[in-house]
């Protein structure tokens, strides 16, 4: 009926299997499992390629790539690439050898300048030393949070109110980067039960990504956040290189770092964000779906369970994140932002 040459599993706009070729696992196959995953969604949600990583430990190998086709769900089914050892020990190892390196340079500089009271450059030396200590503490924190999750211990939860939590962050960054712009749609009331310090590092995470890969001087990124039944939506979309249609089954692997422009060439980073942000969303009991067309920008659509309230009275920590200095804030947005003076 549906003639490709690579295994695929056809669904119809109700997602239930209407064909399929004779090579695909057939565990995706079991009644009601693909329907099951795609629970929350809607056959428009996928115009464009969406990349979901399966959530079931016997089949954490595999993702699947689907697309809507004429009115159905074309669904393809492929190996997750998992990084060797040695690759991601050489992304860490960067990831801590680049900033250390420049603290050392620095310094026979910093005491070179100040036997030559030389106090305005010796500022400026400090300066560099103060960026590149925040980004081995960002390299840290994110080992830290990843070396967590591999052995399932992640810190416990609490019921949070996500509204004011996603409006306080969007204000903060407004704040301290520049050429940045935000539009936001962001509904009152809407709670989930997740660890709030790491909800915040995984959205700073994504906003990272946004800067990192922008297409243009000015980024511009489009969020919005509201109740769909049970279920919170956060909508996410930026105006970012995007990403290339051969990475879209690996980006939530762990160490998988790759530059979409550049071919065959890995990123100078660790390759830990998107890994980090799927597993946080996922301790929430959230379903992450990501889309993208090269040039073109990235989307997410994240739905999260609600719960009824929070457990504690939320009041804006826009302050909290501005005036400490080691907030998630500063510590995962460095390379961008306007870091705290020194004096």
């Amino acid at each position: 009926m549906f003639n490709i040459n690579i295994p695929y599993i056809l669904l119809d706009k109700n997602f239930d299997i209407i064909d399929f070729d004779s090579n695909v696992d057939k565990r995706l196959l079991v009644d009601g499992f693909l329907k099951n995953v795609l629970i929350d969604y809607t056959i428009d949600d996928f115009e464009t390629p969406v990349h979901i990583g399966l959530e079931v430990p016997e089949l954490n190998n595999i993702s699947i790539i689907f697309s809507k086709h004429d009115q159905n769900l074309i669904c393809i089914p492929t190996k997750n690439h998992r990084q060797s050892l040695s690759e991601a020990w050489r992304n860490i190892s960067f990831g801590l050898r680049e900033p250390i390196s420049s603290i050392f340079a620095m310094i026979p500089v910093v005491a070179h300048n100040i036997n030559k009271t030389d106090f305005e450059q010796s500022i400026s030396n400090l300066d560099v030393i103060n960026l590149q200590s925040y980004k081995l503490l960002r390299t840290i924190t994110n080992i830290s949070i990843a070396a967590n999750i591999c052995e399932g211990e992640l810190p416990g939860t609490t019921n949070i109110d996500f509204s004011i939590l996603l409006e306080d962050l969007i204000t903060s960054v407004k704040s301290v980067v520049r050429n940045i712009s935000f539009e936001s749609e962001i509904e009152n009331d809407i709670f989930i039960n997740a660890n709030q310090t790491l909800i915040k590092n995984a959205i700073l995470n994504i906003i990272c990504n946004s800067i990192k890969f922008k297409s243009d001087e000015d980024v511009k990124i489009t969020i919005k956040l509201y109740k769909d039944g049970n279920r919170a939506i956060l909508s996410y979309k930026d105006n970012s290189k995007g990403i290339k249609d051969e990475y879209l089954p690996h980006i939530f692997n762990l160490a998988f770092s790759k530059d979409p422009y550049y071919d065959n060439e890995p990123d100078p980073s660790l390759g830990i964000g998107l890994f980090v942000v799927k597993a946080i969303f996922g301790q929430a009991g959230g379903k992450l779906l990501l889309s993208s067309q090269f040039g073109e920008g990235v989307k997410y659509s994240i739905s999260i369970p609600m719960v009824d309230d929070s457990d504690m009275f939320f009041e804006s920590s826009v302050s909290d994140f501005l005036m400490n200095k080691y907030s998630e804030l500063f510590i995962q947005l460095c390379d961008y932002c306007r870091l705290p003076s020194l004096e």
